[in-house]
């Protein structure tokens, strides 16, 4: 099976005027969306669910990757926002089988893989804005899975 795992792209700041889910995407974050989209098309991965956080920078985030793949159906997920602990969001994960991707955020996304490839939420790669992770593994539990690929824009544009 395969989960595939991306972090929103860059969002404005935040202010004393607005919620933290409130935050919008910024003009970068659109194209590094844009970006990560095309690669993820291009890759040899394909979703096919969208799983994604109800913060507006995710839903955004969300809205760019279905517009460059398409097809996707689309679910908002309450339980992927960015302090909600990775190991109880596990079983839902494994009952939805293969091919779901999660638009989420750090730390959650880091913690996540770092829990299902390590056995450690402690221990997950470092996340950048619109950072792709894919996973593989027979099933969703802490240290049974294998990360098969690890995509974010500045290394993919200094190979370039």
């Amino acid at each position: 099976m395969q989960l595939i795992i991306m972090r929103h792209g860059q969002a404005r700041a935040l202010t004393g005027a607005h919620a933290d889910a409130d935050r919008a995407l910024t003009d970068e974050g659109r194209r590094q969306a844009c970006a990560a989209a095309r690669w993820l098309k291009t890759s040899g991965y394909q979703p096919l669910s969208l799983w994604v956080s109800p913060y507006r920078r995710a839903q955004q985030t969300a809205d760019e990757v279905a517009a460059v793949i398409g097809g996707l159906a689309r679910r908002e997920q309450a339980n992927i926002t960015p302090n909600d602990a990775p190991g109880a969001f596990l079983s839902e994960l494994d009952a939805a089988g293969d091919g779901v991707m999660l638009v989420s955020h750090n730390p959650f996304v880091s913690a996540l893989i770092g829990l299902l490839v390590e056995g450690d939420a402690s221990r997950g790669p470092v996340m950048g804005t619109a950072s792709i992770a894919v996973l593989s593994g027979e099933f969703w539990a802490p240290g049974c899975c294998r990360l098969e690929a690890l995509w974010h824009e500045h290394e993919h544009r200094d190979g370039q």
